[in-house]
C-alpha cells in the first residue's frame, strides 16, 4: 500500500511542531520577538501558494470577513506570546498540554458565558 504525499506533510508538520517548543525553550529572544517572527515567516511561507491558488476568493472577501481575519491574526498572535511565555516559565511537558487543552477552556468560557 503506497502512502499518500499529504501523509508526509503531516508527519512533517508534527515533527517540527514538536521541535519547536525545544528550540524555543533554549533560545534568549523575548517571547514576543519569537512570536512576531514564527508568524512573520508562517504569513511569507504560505502567502504565494495561497494568492495563486485562491487569489479570486481574495479579491471577494468582504468588509465584514476581512475585518473577521484581522481580529484571529491578533488573538492568533496573543495565543503565540502567551504560550512561548509560558515555555519560558514552566516545563514544556506542562507548556504542551495547557495549549493541546485550550480548546477545552474555549469550550467551557463558551458554555458559561455565552
Amino acid at each position: 500500500m503506497e502512502k499518500s504525499p499529504s501523509k508526509y506533510w503531516i508527519l512533517a508538520g508534527t515533527f517540527f511542531t514538536s521541535l519547536s517548543s525545544i528550540i524555543i525553550r533554549y533560545s534568549t529572544a523575548p517571547a514576543l520577538v519569537i512570536s512576531a517572527y514564527r508568524m512573520l515567516f508562517t504569513c511569507m511561507m504560505l502567502l504565494f501558494p495561497v494568492m495563486i491558488k485562491s487569489r479570486k476568493e481574495f479579491q471577494e472577501i468582504s468588509k465584514k470577513d476581512f475585518i473577521l481575519c484581522i481580529f484571529s491574526g491578533i488573538f492568533l498572535a496573543l495565543h503565540y506570546a502567551s504560550w512561548i511565555s509560558s515555555i519560558k516559565m514552566t516545563t514544556i511537558a506542562n507548556s504542551t498540554v495547557l495549549v493541546a487543552c485550550s480548546p477545552m477552556f474555549v469550550a467551557l468560557a463558551n458554555f458559561f458565558f455565552l
